[in-house]
C-alpha cells in the first residue's frame, strides 16, 4: 500500500515588496511572504531528508531549493549563500538564512502565490533520482486509478479556452467507451449549448452530476447563478465531431463504478469481455492495463468464472503496464502462488518481506506472463515473483527495470504533490530488479524472458501493437468492425506465448 507523508504548511498573505535596502541592519520584521517561504521549505526539506531511500543532508537539499528559487527569479545565486546554509545548524538559524535569501528577490509576479515553493521543490527533487518529482494535477492522466468513480468516462485535452475541446483519453468500461468515443474526438456542444470560449477545466467541471443549469448560467454570463445551480441531471448529451464522419450526439449517464483495468480478447454484445483465445484448449488471454485500486479483485473474479468452465491455460499480459498500487501487485502475484515470499523491499529502515496473503489461489493453471520494455514497477514485481518461484514462463521482451517505490508528500501547493522515492524492491531470488544509471545490459535488472520465449520487436512495431490493442479495448461491444487484434497471429509475442502453452498441454496429454 502506498504510504503518504503529510506536510502541514501554512501560507501567509503575500505582500508586495521590493529588495531590502543594502548596508542597513534590519529593524523591522521580515515580510510575511519571506517568513512563510522559509517555514515551508524547511518543513519539506526536513521530511525529504528523513524519508528518502538514501541518506541525504538537509544542507544539500536546502542549497538545491534556494538555487531553484534564484533560478525562478532569474537572479545570480549569492556566493556566500551556500556557506551560510552549511554553517546554520539549528532550525531557527536555517530559517533566518532562508528569509535573508528570499526577501531581496521581492514578491514579483514570477514569485507570487505558490510559484516560489513550486520552483524550490522542483529544483530540490531534480537532484535526487528520476522518479522523485513534483506531480501536478494536469500530469495525473496516467497515474493509476484510485477509488474515484468513472464519471462520464473521458478526459479532455488542454485548450486554454481558444481551441477545440478534444478528448484526451477514454476510459474502458465507461459510458464514453460504450458510446464509441475515441481520443481525438471533438466535443462541440453540451446539452445543445455551444462551448465557445470555455477552456478544458471549465468544461470538465461542468460535466459532473450537476451540469445543465450550471452550464447555462455560465454561458449566459451569470456567474452567481452558476454557483447556486444544483440538482442537475445525471445524463449529459454531447455533440461529437470526428474527421470523415457527420456530427452526431450521444447521451452519457454518470457512472459511479470505477473504469475497467482487466481486459480480454474482444468484447461481447453486452460490452463484457471474452477472454478465451483458444476455445478448444480453453486458453485465456487476460490483459492488465495498470495496477489500479481493485485490479486484483477484478482479476480474481475473472479467474473464478474461467475456472468454473475448465480453464486450460492462461496468458497474463503485462505489456505496457506501468505498475501502480503495491497491494494490487502483491495481490495479483498471490493469486497464482502458494505460501511464498512475493518480494522484498529495501529502504532506510532495513528490509521488509511481502508474503502471500491472497485468499483465492489458482496454483495449477498453466501460465505464461507477457512483458515488454514498457512493463514497469509493480507489474515487474508480479512477473519476477512468478518467474523466480517457477510458477510461470515469461515471454516477450526484457522489461523496463523500475523497482523503486514512491510515497506521496503533500505540500501546500494547490493541485500538486511530491513523489519521493522511499524504497526499492528486490526479487524473491535476491537478484536485483532495478536498473540504475550505471547498469549495463549484462547486469541483473528487469525481467528477462525465459529461454526460447524472447520475441524482440522494433520500437515502431511495439507502438503499432499498443495502438491496435487500445482500439480493441475501446471498441464497443455492439461494433462489428473487424480489427487487427481479432486475429491472434497479428501479435507475434502473444502468438509465441499461445504456441508455448499449446505445446505444454500436448506434452501433458501425452504422458
Amino acid at each position: 500500500m502506498r504510504s503518504a507523508v503529510i506536510a502541514v504548511l501554512v501560507l501567509s498573505p503575500h505582500l508586495a515588496a521590493g529588495p531590502a535596502p543594502a548596508g542597513k541592519p534590519r529593524t523591522e520584521k521580515p515580510p510575511p511572504w519571506a517568513d512563510a517561504y522559509a517555514q515551508q521549505v524547511l518543513s519539506v526539506v526536513s521530511q525529504v531528508s528523513a524519508s528518502y531511500i538514501r541518506p541525504v543532508s538537509r544542507t544539500y537539499l536546502l542549497q538545491s531549493a534556494v538555487a531553484g528559487l534564484y533560478e525562478a527569479a532569474r537572479q545570480p545565486l549569492p556566493p556566500a549563500l551556500a556557506a551560510d546554509l552549511k554553517t546554520a545548524t539549528s532550525d531557527e538559524a536555517i530559517q533566518k538564512v532562508l528569509v535573508q535569501a528570499r526577501e531581496p528577490l521581492g514578491n514579483g509576479q514570477s514569485l507570487k502565490d505558490h510559484e516560489v515553493l513550486l520552483a524550490s521543490c522542483r529544483a530540490m527533487l531534480r537532484h535526487l533520482d528520476p522518479y522523485s518529482d513534483v506531480l501536478l494535477e494536469a500530469e495525473r492522466k496516467n497515474v493509476p486509478w484510485g477509488d474515484q468513480p468513472a464519471g462520464l468516462g473521458f478526459e479532455l485535452r488542454e485548450n486554454v479556452g481558444v481551441g477545440p475541446l478534444l478528448i484526451h483519453r477514454v476510459l474502458p468500461g465507461t459510458p464514453a467507451q460504450r458510446a464509441g468515443l475515441r481520443p481525438g474526438d471533438e466535443i462541440t456542444q453540451v446539452d445543445k449549448k455551444a462551448l465557445k470560449g470555455l477552456n478544458r477545466d471549465e468544461v470538465a467541471g461542468l460535466l459532473t452530476p450537476s451540469t445543465s443549469p450550471h452550464l447555462q448560467a455560465l454561458i449566459d454570463g451569470k456567474e452567481a447563478a452558476a454557483e447556486a445551480a444544483t440538482g442537475m441531471p445525471r445524463v449529459v448529451t454531447l455533440q461529437i465531431a470526428r474527421p470523415g464522419r457527420k456530427r452526431w450526439t450521444v447521451s452519457l449517464e454518470y457512472q459511479e463504478r470505477k473504469p475497467e483495468s482487466v481486459f480480454g480478447v474482444q468484447r461481447r454484445d453486452d460490452n463484457s469481455w471474452e477472454f478465451l483465445i483458444d476455445r478448444e484448449r480453453r486458453i485465456a488471454h487476460v490483459r492488465i492495463e495498470a495496477l489500479n485500486k481493485g485490479t486484483a479483485n477484478e482479476l480474481a473474479e475473472v479467474l473464478e468464472r474461467l475456472q468454473a468452465n475448465r480453464l486450460g491455460g492462461l496468458i497474463l499480459d503485462l505489456r505496457w503496464s506501468p505498475g501502480g498500487f503495491l497491494d494490487e501487485a502483491t495481490g495479483i502475484a498471490g493469486l497464482f502462488l502458494g505460501d511464498k515470499v512475493i518480494a522484498s523491499k529495501r529502504g532506510r529502515t532495513g528490509a521488509e518481506k511481502y508474503h502471500n496473503t491472497q485468499a483465492r489461489r489458482y496454483e495449477k493453471v498453466p501460465l505464461v506472463v507477457l512483458v515488454n520494455e514498457q512493463t514497469s514497477g509493480g507489474s515487474e514485481l508480479i512477473a519476477a515473483a512468478l518467474q523466480d518461484h517457477k510458477r510461470a514462463a515469461v515471454a516477450g521482451q526484457r522489461s523496463h527495470g523500475k523497482a523503486t517505490v514512491q510515497q506521496a508528500l503533500y505540500v501546500d501547493i494547490p493541485g500538486a504533490s511530491l513523489k519521493l522515492t522511499e524504497g526499492e524492491f528486490v526479487r524473491p531470488s535476491g537478484k536485483n530488479l532495478h536498473r540504475g544509471p550505471d547498469s549495463r545490459p549484462q547486469d541483473d535488472w528487469g525481467i528477462r524472458p525465459d529461454t526460447g520465449l524472447e520475441c524482440r520487436l522494433s520500437p515502431q512495431l511495439t507502438r503499432e501493437l499498443k495502438e491496435q490493442w487500445d482500439l480493441q479495448t475501446l471498441r464497443p461491444g455492439v461494433d462489428n468492425k473487424v480489427l487487427p487484434m481479432d486475429d491472434p497471429k497479428n501479435d507475434p509475442q502473444r502468438q509465441l506465448a499461445l504456441e508455448y502453452l499449446l505445446r505444454r498441454l500436448r506434452r501433458s496429454e501425452a504422458r
